[in-house]
């Protein structure tokens, strides 16, 4: 996994990469950084303790965690990744019951925690930062919307295929040619919970994948061996 926390407040550039923050100039970028607390957390699968009466704003800044909800009889769902330039609040600042969404480390991460007064007083110096972090917003709600339709009118393979361009897209690193490595572990009952079937068959799916030579495995990284094929299984286009 390459995470090097060590060089997280140096690197606090490469949120610049990130739509949310590739506006900002150094000097805008500084203000945000010096507005914050970093934190680091080195255990993976570990469940941030957010508390909900807390109206702090989370940035990730290096590394990656899931979003994990919690649905009837406790039954946990992922239902999305964050990562590097990733916005998200601890609570709605009240105390009006347990949240249902929970996160989890993936990675090694370090997020920046803002105070709400600190994050709103920097917006209204960058409100061109407000329209953008809205469109990014925006953009989480239609992904769900679409991967919830897709459960209905797109077949489990294809769901899948279509899981693993869009995570190789947020998470892959290139490798030797048109190969990529995904940074982030991903176990074959989120690949389930993401496109809505059961573990058992995301193993069976990935097993005939390897078979084809569409992907591969690094440890328990998935190498993508052929996006262009699981493009056209899914009709997605890069």
């Amino acid at each position: 996994m390459k995470i090097a926390l060590g060089d997280c407040e140096s690197k606090f550039w490469h949120l610049k990469k990130c739509p949310l923050f590739d506006q900002l100039s150094d000097e805008e970028m500084h203000a945000l950084k010096d507005s914050g607390k970093r934190i680091d957390i080195f255990r993976l699968n570990y469940e941030l303790p957010l508390d909900e009466r807390d109206d702090s704003i989370f940035i990730v800044k290096m590394g990656y965690l899931k979003v994990v909800r919690c649905g009837p009889g406790g039954k946990k769902e992922s239902i999305l990744f964050l990562g590097p330039g990733d916005v998200f609040q601890a609570g709605s600042g009240d105390a009006s019951g347990p949240s249902e969404e929970h996160l989890r480390t993936v990675t090694p991460i370090c997020i920046l925690q803002i105070r709400k007064e600190s994050f709103i007083q920097f917006i209204r110096n960058y409100p061109n930062l407000a329209y953008t972090l809205t469109k990014v917003s925006l953009f989480r709600v239609r992904k769900l919307e679409v991967r919830l339709a897709e459960t209905a009118l797109l077949s489990p393979e294809a769901r899948l295929a279509k899981a693993l361009v869009e995570l190789s897209s947020s998470f892959g690193e290139s490798t030797a040619g048109s190969v990529q490595e995904l940074e982030i572990q991903v176990t074959h009952g989120d690949l389930g919970k993401l496109i809505g079937t059961s573990r058992e068959f995301v193993t069976r799916i990935l097993g005939s994948f390897r078979d084809r030579g569409w992907i591969g495995a690094k440890g328990r990284i998935i190498v993508i061996r052929n996006r262009k094929v699981l493009e056209s299984l899914c009709g997605s286009r890069s």
